[in-house]
């Protein structure tokens, strides 16, 4: 074991991008390193901690923190810290630059210690991959396990891509505003741009945001709540413990009200904050207090609201403050702003016969304001929609009870799907208890295939439960209780039962949802049996004959159901038990009152929001070529079968079967375990898919994209390891002698995580070979081309040729370094001149635009500029690491 001291110098083996680490702290069983270049701290454990020590040999080159260099002629060491010298100099490694890389190829190949040609293959591949991975637009938007939605993916290309997003998500109830946010949220987390996420929504959506996160995109987020804030701080007194997790999800309403954990949670920090049902935060509350708290102009911010000016203009206003408190400081002012735009908008016939991408068009929507903080799409703009068809049951029921409603319910099911055949039929009613009573009754009456879907299953048993279902020789029948209409994809189904109605009319479009979906093949009907009497025939004739919420998606249904809740419950009153009037008067004609005036009221609020559409809006926020675009991107990724090829070769390698279960789907098997835990593997086994269409039907299975974590995992795994990193190779009946030695270098730029430096220079790997009289072959004999060729060493054939070895070794890897700096020189140019266009470019675009459009920020303009400043000096501090080295001999 080392002895340990400050100052002394570390890279760790499984992060070697890190560059040089500095011993900062140590104890007897642990020691923090500094990766100063990473702005990073890597505390580990001593026992087993994945780190080298850091050791220049005599002729190696290192490099100062002026960034001059030293050719090293001697080392010491002086109290326990290594000291070089050389041309007259000398220094101590703390004194080494923290961006130097460390050649442990090099010492392998000396050593006479080499990999198979397949592996070095590997390594390389995986290099080329990693790198197309990081500099792809797609990265982060082709893992999730969700439908290619264009206008979804539109917005969560055109937020993700702001430098600080703050924006409010106002699609209509069912067009996908959870899958926005989640796919921007993923972009970014994927992309390094954030690291510390809070998501705030009611206390009846924490478990369905968890599930979406965990299930859709493999995000874990830890869900925060009293009980365990308590728990965090007996474990560790006067610590923070919204510090503890950089993912967190937590009840909105609980918090606010906590003095202590509102405090808590401000001083804890955030790169991104998120609200659901923002429409329910008032100005003045102290959840909108907190809000102000977290929202600094330095933190990201997405409000969610599918009603976003139905509460009023006021409130409307109040939310767009807290998105941009410098802009919008006056209401008048803004209430004058809005009417121009809407002038605008109303002169829109004539625009619409342009091009999206044309620069008239162009114009008018980067000056377009409000369409820089929100976006919402509507139904009226987004087709592919079902048509939906509301039925209703009402059922006589003897006895006037509870159980008896539902025994006469369970017989009128039963009728239903002997009626239906073969079709599938998703139930959903309102508590897990009712579940079990309906199984268990159908079962006696009548033999039907049933899968069930509750809150009491664990996630791995719904989604068992869900995938049933989905097989076309699986389940007829679901019954769900209410945890089954929060955000499930069931629309290979077109027939809903609505065992039960819940009283908040937004429950019930979340429940037809899960049918009413884009893409959805058939009309879905909507089954509603009800007792006769009860307070749910009030319910279910107010919905479809007052509100219409059967047929149709009511974008006013939230203002709507506020206007006549308080009647609705003084009608409900009248009716003894939520299921059947036991012998009192049933309220006919204020019913029929209701309904009437429900009507007048929902068709002018519907007038009134068809007149209020704000065109500009609408297109700022869905441009469909530019959304085909990274759509079209996407799809044919998911067709390109070269990752199926390359997980194939890195399950083989970690000794892990892959079964073909159907096309491009596979069982995984642990039959030679290494000795190294592969990434995201179950000890049991489990079932992978690269395809798209099996992955949105079947949550059972997981879905490997090049976002997923086992894939970049493995990929992480295989190159922070000496695997394949050294080969020794021969090429045989050539007639003709040679030595080729084959380098591969990954240039590496080390800079802040917010400027997501790898979208213009990712970490690149460069390949150089060169033969015994140094001359450049690299064009002459590409990578696959050579690899047909090469076969491995039974042994080492190195220490036959010590001339090789001492003399022409060296020579031959500083010929490959010389090649490699000049196509790194040529890389850092390019990836510049892309810095000074793009980024420079928004800069200058964003400081014209403010002229005309008061939405634009300073401070974004200030960032454009600050960003490509900062990009372009760091691109200057990018060095080359040596990944690897082949020693090829042909004879």
């Amino acid at each position: 074991m080392i002895q340990l001291k400050k100052g002394q110098r570390f890279t760790s083996e499984m992060e070697p991008e890190l560059g040089l680490g500095t011993l900062v702290e140590s104890d007897a069983r642990s020691l923090a390193i500094n990766f100063a270049a990473s702005n990073c701290v890597r505390r580990y454990t001593v026992t087993n901690a994945p780190l080298r020590r850091v050791r220049f040999d005599v002729g190696d080159t290192v490099i100062f923190r002026d960034n001059t260099t030293m050719v090293v002629e001697t080392v010491e060491e002086e109290d326990g810290l290594l000291c070089y010298r050389g041309g007259g100099r000398s220094v101590l490694e703390p004194d080494l630059s923290d961006a130097m890389s460390v050649s442990a190829p090099r010492d392998r190949l000396s050593a006479g210690m080499f990999d198979p040609v397949e592996a070095f293959d590997l390594r390389f591949e995986a290099n080329l991959l990693r790198y197309e991975h990081e500099r792809s637009e797609t990265m982060g938007f082709m893992g999730g396990r969700v439908d290619l939605v264009p206008h979804q993916f539109y917005i969560a290309g055109e937020v993700a891509a702001r430098h600080v997003p703050r924006i409010l998500l106002a699609d209509e109830t069912g067009l996908g505003k959870t899958i926005e946010a989640c796919l921007i949220l993923h972009r970014l987390l994927l992309s390094e741009r954030i690291s510390r996420v809070v998501i705030l929504v009611p206390d009846a959506l924490v478990h369905q945001w968890f599930v979406e996160f965990y299930r859709r995109f493999n995000l874990v987020f830890r869900i925060f709540d009293e009980d365990h804030c308590r728990d965090m701080e007996r474990s560790e007194p006067g610590a923070n413990p919204f510090l503890s997790d950089q993912l967190v999800l937590c009840s909105l309403g609980g918090l606010a009200e906590n003095k202590r954990r509102r405090a808590q949670l401000m001083e804890a920090g955030w790169d991104m904050v998120v609200v659901d049902e923002a429409h329910h935060v008032e100005e003045g509350s102290m959840a909108y207090s907190l809000l102000q708290g977290l929202g600094s102009q330095q933190t990201g911010m997405m409000l969610l609201s599918a009603t976003p000016e139905q509460l009023g203009r006021r409130t409307h206003f109040s939310h767009l403050r807290l998105l941009d408190p410098a802009r919008y400081t006056d209401f008048e002012a803004y209430l004058a702003e809005s009417r121009a735009y809407r002038e605008t908008a109303s002169a829109m016939d004539d625009l619409m016969a342009l091009d999206e991408d044309s620069p008239e068009m162009r114009e008018m929507l980067d000056c377009h304001g409000p369409g820089r903080a929100v976006f919402r799409n509507t139904r009226a703009v987004i087709k592919g929609f079902p048509e939906r068809r509301g039925i209703l049951y009402p059922l006589t029921v003897a006895g006037g009870d509870d159980s008896a409603a539902v025994r006469e319910k369970i017989q009128w099911l039963v009728t239903l799907l002997k009626k239906r055949g073969n079709d599938k039929v998703l139930l959903i009613c309102s508590a897990p208890d009712t579940v079990a009573r309906i199984e268990t009754a159908i079962r006696e009456i009548v033999s039907i295939k049933i899968s069930l879907f509750t809150e009491t299953m664990t996630i791995m048993q719904r989604d068992r439960s869900a995938a049933w279902f989905s097989e076309p020789d699986g389940a007829q029948l679901m019954i769900c209780s209410e945890i089954g209409s929060e955000g499930r994809n069931f629309q290979f189904a077109h027939h809903l039962v609505m065992f039960d109605l819940p009283v908040n009319p937004e429950l019930v479009e979340q429940r037809i949802g899960r049918l009413d979906r884009i893409g959805q093949q058939h009309p879905i009907s909507i089954h509603v049996p009800y007792a006769k009497g009860s307070v749910q025939e009030i319910l279910a004739r107010w919905y479809k004959e007052g509100a219409g919420i059967f047929e149709n998606n009511i974008s006013g249904i939230h203002q709507i159901h506020k206007r006549f809740e308080p009647t609705l419950g003084t009608l409900s009153t009248q009716c003894n038990g939520d299921q059947c009037n036991a012998g009192g008067i049933f309220p006919e004609e204020a019913l029929k009152g209701l309904i009437d005036h429900t009507r007048r009221f929902s068709l002018e609020i519907s007038e009134q929001l068809s007149s209020g559409r704000d065109r500009l809006l609408e297109l700022n926020s869905y441009r469909p070529g530019k959304a085909r675009g990274l759509v079209d991107t996407i799809r044919s990724m998911d067709g390109d079968t070269g990752i199926d090829r390359f997980m194939a070769r890195m399950f083989k390698f970690y000794g892990i079967s892959p079964e073909p279960v159907m096309d491009r789907t596979y069982r995984l098997e642990v039959f030679n375990a290494s000795e190294v835990e592969f990434p995201g593997l179950k000890s049991d086994g489990m079932v992978v898919t690269f395809d798209r269409k099996v992955a949105v039907t079947r949550d059972d299975i997981e879905f490997l994209t090049w976002d997923h974590p086992m894939v970049t995992g493995a990929m992480e795994l295989f190159l922070g390891s000496d695997n394949g990193n050294v080969s020794i190779a021969e090429i045989s009946g050539t007639g003709e002698f040679q030595i080729l030695l084959e380098s591969v270098y990954v240039l590496e730029c080390i800079a802040p995580r917010e400027l997501h430096i790898n979208r213009f220079l990712a970490r690149t790997p460069i390949r150089c070979l060169v033969d015994h009289t140094l001359t450049d072959l690299t064009r002459k004999h590409p990578a696959k081309a050579l690899n047909k060729r090469v076969s491995t060493c039974a042994k080492s054939w190195l220490g036959q040729f010590p001339e090789i070895k001492e003399k022409l070794l060296p020579q031959l890897v500083d010929a490959g370094f010389k090649l490699a700096e000049k196509e790194a020189d040529l890389a850092i140019n390019l990836a510049k001149d892309e810095v000074i266009r793009l980024v420079g470019g928004e800069a200058r675009r964003l400081a014209r635009l403010k002229e005309r459009n008061p939405a634009i920020r300073e401070d974004e303009i200030m960032a454009a500029r600050e960003e490509a400043e900062a990009l372009l000096a760091h691109m200057d501090t990018a060095r080359l690491r040596l990944d690897s080295l082949r020693l090829i001999k042909v004879d």
